[in-house]
């Protein structure tokens, strides 16, 4: 098969200066703290830059994590930076909300790293090979670090029919964001015949013809950024042929593991149990575990059985956050355990009574029905939260789109696990 005319070697969000969090020691099974960080991974990619021999290495912007990490950032950028030069690869990149103080001075001061489209103003520029341009990159980096305006209100069209990929730190589809916003739409009709952005850590570009969309963190920074991540290869074989396929090369990976306590015959029955969902996890994540060196596993119990305030308490004595499993050349471990699962009660019995727990029982009944009782009291619920959701220490925290759902299932969840708190006392010797 004949190679592609070019290849370049695109990241997303790589936050130097960052380390993962909620990562225990796993230096016993040959993973140290630093082989999982994002300078690792950063000097993974030259090294399949050079590998791969790429026409040019693009970084979609965030490529520190703080304007006040320049010495933290400078170090590794520059080395890769330096390998990649000098094996004829320039680096493009451009400016996100996170460095758009230090990159361009990073750029200033490592040579032949080129910053696209200083002051967000947009700029175009051409990746030759052998002295004959094959591709356009068109971008635009942040002036500062908060811009409401759409970028692509500005965006200019390709000077001529060279292929042109657009590269963007924006946020797709948030109204009234404080970071680049910008609508699909917009997108969709935006010149070039590829769109590649950063900010958003979950990649959602599309492998195959005509990728319009993020990139996703170079490396797993948090257990909240599940899945795959890592860096992808975009061949361009000529006009409205520009084609982008994955590398999954994040050191570290996390993954949500749930399991069902309605299974458990025992509360010592639970140890097996999360031992087998991360057999499972493992199994599952096998053709994109790529080159992850560590998956970090958040376990949440879920399903109701009569033994769950038993499962719970034996948590401290059957530590599952100890467990660690070397399974291929991965190292899993759980990160934490979340209890979601709930007492097997019989709502309709307990709601008989006209004790305390017979009540409870009664408006959860009512809450799960949808009567008008209880959206009544979703209806307050949801009164209560939004006044506290305006208060100044939650004004950094998106808008609830749903304040009543949030609060129904706040009301059946602590409604629940308190209802099992009276039925436990009224069994009590």
């Amino acid at each position: 098969m004949p190679a592609p005319l070019t290849r370049l070697l695109c990241v997303g969000d790589i936050h130097l200066g960052r380390r993962p969090s909620r990562v225990p020691d796993l230096s016993d099974h040959g993973v140290n703290s630093g082989d999982l960080t994002p300078v690792a991974a950063w000097r993974r990619v030259v090294d399949i830059a050079i590998e791969q021999r790429v026409a040019a290495v693009v970084l979609a912007g965030d490529v520190v994590e703080a304007d006040n990490q320049f010495f933290e950032a400078y170090g590794p950028l520059q080395a890769g930076v330096q390998r990649l030069v000098a094996a004829g690869i320039p680096v493009v990149a451009v400016a996100g909300n996170h460095d758009v103080q230090v990159l361009p001075r990073l750029a200033d001061e490592i040579p032949g790293f080129k910053l696209l489209g200083r002051g967000g103003v947009w700029e175009q520029h051409v990746i030759a090979v052998g002295g004959v341009p094959i591709v356009r990159l068109l971008g635009w980096s942040f002036p500062q670090k908060v811009v409401t305006s759409s970028p692509l209100d500005t965006v200019p069209a390709p000077a001529d029919d060279l292929p042109t990929v657009g590269v963007l730190h924006c946020d797709l589809d948030v109204r009234d964001s404080r970071y680049a916003p910008v609508t699909t739409a917009a997108l969709a009709a935006a010149p070039g015949d590829a769109w590649l952005l950063g900010h958003i850590h979950a990649p959602s570009a599309r492998e195959g013809r005509a990728p319009r969309g993020y990139l996703g963190s170079l490396c797993s920074l948090d257990p909240g950024e599940t899945g795959t991540h890592g860096a992808w290869l975009l061949d361009v074989n000529g006009v409205h042929d520009v084609a982008i396929s994955r590398l999954y090369i994040s050191p570290l990976r996390w993954e949500p593991v749930d399991v069902d306590i309605a299974d458990l015959g025992h509360p010592d029955d639970l140890e097996g149990a999360v031992a087998g969902a991360v057999q499972a996890v493992a199994a599952r994540i096998a053709d994109t575990v790529g080159e992850t060196r560590a998956v970090g596993c958040r376990v949440r119990l879920v399903g109701a059985s009569s033994l769950h305030r038993a499962i719970v308490a034996s948590l401290d004595r059957k530590d599952p956050t100890k467990l660690r499993a070397l399974i291929g050349a991965c190292v899993y471990f759980v990160e934490s355990v979340v209890d979601d699962a709930r007492q097997a009660i019989d709502l309709a019995v307990v709601a008989q009574g006209t004790d305390p727990p017979g009540l409870l029982a009664r408006m959860l009944r009512e809450i799960e029905a949808n009567t008008e009782a209880g959206e009544r009291l979703v209806r307050d619920a949801a009164r209560a939260l939004a006044v506290t959701a305006h208060l100044s220490p939650f004004a950094p925290l998106p808008d609830v789109a749903d304040m009543n759902a949030v609060a129904r299932k706040h009301l059946l969840r602590q409604g629940l696990l308190a209802l099992e708190g009276l039925m436990a006392q009224r069994v009590a010797p």
